[in-house]
């Protein structure tokens, strides 16, 4: 398992910004080192990007109804308080091309629940960063669960207000699993 050192400013960093006084490993979703698998945060960080990039695949598969606005790019910890706006954004704004309705993606990949079932999609820092851009746009999390990234076991699209908590009960999240392999739509102000 390679080592995390939160002082090398090279590597890059893509669960959100964070000031460069603030430890890394406090805002790391606890799920990284749980029970029997710890994994090391470079790992935990990749995976998610893969994640990301299925996402981001899926959204491409149907150019007739979505339109990718906006991709969050890798934030650097250095780069942090001179990054573009734009760069502070939930992964993805996008735009459905039969209503023209704008939404915000937020990605996760995890590849297990908390030992009680709950599900910790992130840290406390990202969901108060994604709430100030939910009072924009509408906000939808997309979480994949277990399998691999490009191709979880199950997956979620919650919408943020439904998602007020960095760990959600099963009472909230499997009201909002999807077939991993569906595409997706959008009805009523809804991605599913």
């Amino acid at each position: 398992i390679n080592s995390f050192d939160p002082s090398d400013s090279s590597r890059k960093h893509h669960m959100g910004t964070l000031r460069k006084d603030e430890s890394i490993a406090k805002d790391t979703p606890d799920c990284v080192n749980k029970e029997s698998e710890t994994v090391s945060m470079m790992d935990y960080l990749r995976k998610d990007l893969e994640f990301e990039e299925h996402v981001a695949d899926m959204f491409k598969t149907q150019p007739q109804l979505f339109t990718i606005v906006s991709r969050t790019h890798d934030q650097s910890l250095e780069r942090n308080e001179s990054m573009a706006e734009s760069e502070k954004e939930p992964d993805f704004k996008i735009r459905c091309v039969l209503t023209n309705d704008v939404f915000f993606v937020v990605c996760k990949w995890r590849a297990h629940l908390l030992s009680d079932n709950r599900l910790e999609w992130c840290y406390e820092l990202f969901l108060r960063k994604c709430q100030r851009y939910y009072r924009r746009l509408p906000v939808f999390v997309v979480v994949g669960l277990g399998g691999e990234p490009a191709s979880p076991d199950r997956m979620f699209c919650i919408p943020l207000k439904e998602a007020r908590w960095n760990e959600l009960f099963p009472s909230v999240y499997l009201k909002h699993e999807r077939p991993p392999d569906k595409k997706f739509f959008w009805r009523n102000g809804v991605l599913s």
